[in-house]
């Protein structure tokens, strides 16, 4: 490692400047960088970029090279009471236009001594009065969402924010987050959509039933238990043609983790779907012996629906038990590791659907456990004396029968005879 010690140029802004600058360049070799997909837009490419703070907050950037997506990525530490925001402004792009740019993928690592501390979201401003504001789910380590860019709000591109601020539960946060940003042309709808052709008319056609695909849920993010980790992505599915889930894990062995979504839309109830349709997509070498995956749908109570793993997507179609659900409040994919330590990729998709389903015999429960058991009781005592009843009258005509047999051979000549001559 080598230390750069020539003096620095400095140069004015604005006129006269006065102060005292501590800086120290170093040279040092830094492991391989993963370089972006051509036609992709990243948080480094912007030209300028710092903190701001609202209150008494405050805040300070700094930078690291990050493990997980092999690059330096800008941190922002801060100490934020209640009442106060933070955050991470950047402009100053290449030109980002609708026919090169779809949408935008933001990532956020969170330490595990935040969560539930704070919330955080990506502000998109443009030269529309109106801003697209992208929250983001927060869960242990890096959190990414893939949303589509709202060309159509926000006019021209100017600047992307990220915004820092405490929960309504939390009176101070002190934490340092890593930010990760990518505008890119692929696997997005287009931001402006031309409006459809008018039909020719024709015979009405009922629509088909509704469904409610894992997208609509207003809220996702990923639980960890007994030092296990995770992060989810968004991508487009080649094969299913649509947007799925991808789920990065790391499980020791006793360990759990996975995915939860809540805040379905209010009109997702039992008078609409029935049912779930869940498909799941994983490396050969998991499918026998490496993970058990579940889906849990939580209520008043949770009905748990085992996963079905096999050769590409796999489909587990399973029917809502409503009655035992009641008010649908949260769908959580659970992963537990099979014989040791598991890490990997797996793809899931989930989706509320009304459909036809076979119905599975339940053990009766309740009241009518005890009525039946009950019923065969009676039966049982009916049968066991309709039997012993029946075996005493029989017992009693062989003794009648065999009766008269005694006393003749007791009569019997023989025991009388005399053998003198």
């Amino acid at each position: 490692m080598a230390r750069f010690r020539k003096p620095w140029v400095l140069t004015p802004v604005g006129g006269l400047r006065k102060g005292t600058l501590l800086a120290d360049l170093v040279f040092v070799k830094l492991p391989e960088t993963k370089k972006a997909a051509p036609g992709t837009v990243a948080l480094e490419d912007a030209r300028a970029r710092g903190p701001f703070n609202t209150g008494p907050a405050q805040v300070a950037v700094g930078s690291v090279f990050d493990e997980t997506v092999r690059k330096e990525i800008p941190t922002l530490s801060f100490s934020v009471p209640a009442g106060s925001l933070v955050g991470l402004w950047t402009k100053d792009y290449p030109a980002l236009v609708p026919a090169a740019i779809h949408g935008v993928t933001v990532g956020v690592r969170v330490p595990r001594s935040a969560l539930g501390r704070l919330s955080v979201a990506l502000e998109i401003k443009g030269t529309q009065k109106e801003i697209q504001r992208i929250p983001v789910p927060l869960g242990s380590g890096w959190n990414v969402v893939r949303e589509p860019v709202d060309w159509a709000t926000i006019g021209e591109f100017k600047e992307a924010v990220f915004v820092v601020q405490p929960g309504p539960k939390s009176s101070l946060v002190s934490s340092t987050l890593g930010f990760n940003l990518e505008f890119s042309k692929d696997d997005f709808p287009k931001g402006v959509v031309p409006p459809p052709a008018v039909p020719e008319p024709g015979p009405l056609v009922a629509a088909g039933p509704k469904t409610y695909p894992f997208t609509l849920a207003g809220a996702r993010g990923v639980f960890n238990i007994l030092g296990s980790d995770g992060l989810i992505e968004t991508r487009l599915d080649d094969s299913l043609k649509r947007e799925v889930l991808s789920f990065n894990y790391k499980t020791p062995k006793g360990s759990a983790a996975g995915i939860w979504m809540k805040d379905f839309p209010v009109d997702l109830t039992r008078e609409v779907v029935n049912g779930v349709r869940v498909a799941v997509n994983v490396p050969k070498d998991l499918r026998v012996a490496g993970i058990d995956l579940s889906l849990e749908l939580k209520g008043d109570k949770v009905q748990q629906i085992p996963l079905s793993l096999g050769d590409g997507w796999t489909e587990t179609r399973e029917a809502i038990d409503w009655s035992a659900v009641g008010r649908l409040k949260e769908a959580v994919f659970v992963l537990h590791p099979v014989g040791g330590d598991r890490a990997g990729t797996v793809g899931l998709d989930l989706e509320f659907i009304q459909g036809t389903f076979p119905k599975k015999e339940s053990p009766v429960s309740g009241p009518k456990r005890l009525l039946w058991v009950l019923l065969v009781g009676l039966g049982l005592s009916l049968f066991t004396g309709g039997v012993g009843k029946a075996w005493r009258r029989m017992f009693r005509r062989e003794e009648t029968a065999a009766a008269p047999v005694l006393e003749e051979a007791e009569e019997t000549p023989f025991l009388a005879f005399d053998p003198t001559p």
